[in-house]
């Protein structure tokens, strides 16, 4: 039994919820009833135009929250937004990465790491 059985009412956040794991993790707990709250992060609502639809389809339940996880005045802002609204949170995921950059690409071998 996991501790999601146990409750009656979880509270979730998903960092970087605007698609791919994040979208799907939303997906899946709203799905769930025992599921009271789930809070979402993205960066920019021109990415995040699923996750916002859903948002209205279930505005009760689904809170999403715009913020850079690497500006820290945001993250500040969107924790004390959650904080208004809940005291507690029992599943934070975080799914935010980056794939490449100038300088870092996918799928390096062993010799490419440092």
């Amino acid at each position: 039994m996991s501790f999601i059985d146990e409750m009656n009412s979880v509270n979730a956040l998903i960092v970087g919820a605007n698609r791919g794991i994040g979208l799907g993790f939303v997906k899946k707990l709203l799905q769930d009833d025992r599921i009271a709250k789930v809070y979402t992060t993205y960066r920019q609502s021109e990415s995040a135009s699923e996750l916002i639809f859903l948002a209205g389809e279930h505005s009760e339940r689904l809170i999403c929250l715009e913020m850079d996880i690497s500006d820290e005045s945001q993250i500040i802002k969107a924790v004390q937004k959650i904080y208004a609204q809940v005291d507690k949170l029992h599943l934070v995921v975080n799914c935010v990465g980056l794939l490449h950059e100038d300088t870092l690409q996918p799928e390096k071998s062993l010799r490419q790491l440092n």
